[in-house]
């Protein structure tokens, strides 16, 4: 995943020039912008955030249930990576909710 950067100063710059100027087209155009970018932003980091949660969740109890029968280390490696992105899933989801 890509960090975001939020450059707030372009369109700050734009936003408060035009609506000196009195240009409510720039205005409206330049929130439009943040507004699209603000929803690219959200869908690309929470996006599939709950679907992804189901799967890892998913995949760990299948996982546990075959180590029941017999562990082995590729199954310990498997549990282990699918835990730190569950964990990051679950990171992420904080970052949603607040």
């Amino acid at each position: 995943m890509k960090p975001y950067r939020l450059s707030i100063k372009f369109p700050h710059y734009r936003v408060s020039g035009a609506w000196k100027d009195g240009d409510h087209k720039v205005v409206m155009g330049t929130l439009q912008y943040i507004q699209e970018d603000a929803i690219r932003l959200n869908k690309n980091t929470f996006g599939n955030l709950f679907i992804r949660k189901r799967s890892i969740k998913t995949k760990l109890n299948g996982v546990h249930q075959s180590i029941e029968f017999g562990a082995s280390h590729s199954l310990a490696i498997l549990e282990r990576d699918l835990r730190k992105e569950y964990n990051d899933i679950l990171h992420h989801e904080e970052l949603f909710w607040f």
